[in-house]
């Protein structure tokens, strides 16, 4: 398994698992396992950000010109999407960090 492809599952963890969170509550075993798995997948997350941070350039042999035709598409709102690729590995850190964050915290909370 590739590690885009461990990224992209680190990142679905992420984003669903607070979800199951909230059903899970009750069971202490169930909802301590999805805690950690979702603290485990941010610092997956978060070390392959600072990894890619390092040498990320998505643009570096595309034309100028393709760019600005991306970015003006859609009324505009393509620029969101050139700003989230250009800036994705310092996104991908900022999230990872706000759940590790709170996982620590939701952690303390419930085991007391």
């Amino acid at each position: 398994m590739s590690q885009t492809s461990l990224i992209f599952i680190c990142i679905l963890v992420q984003l669903y698992a607070p979800l199951l969170l909230n059903k899970f509550e009750g069971a202490k075993i169930i909802f301590n396992s999805l805690l950690l798995i979702l603290l485990l997948a941010s610092l997956f997350n978060l070390m392959a950000g600072i990894e890619m941070a390092f040498n990320w350039n998505p643009f570096s042999e595309v034309d100028s010109s393709l760019i600005a035709k991306g970015s003006s598409s859609h009324g505009g709102k393509g620029s969101f999407v050139v700003f989230a690729i250009q800036f994705w590995p310092y996104i991908m850190m900022g999230l990872s960090i706000y759940f590790i964050f709170h996982c620590i915290r939701i952690f303390k909370e419930y085991s007391r």
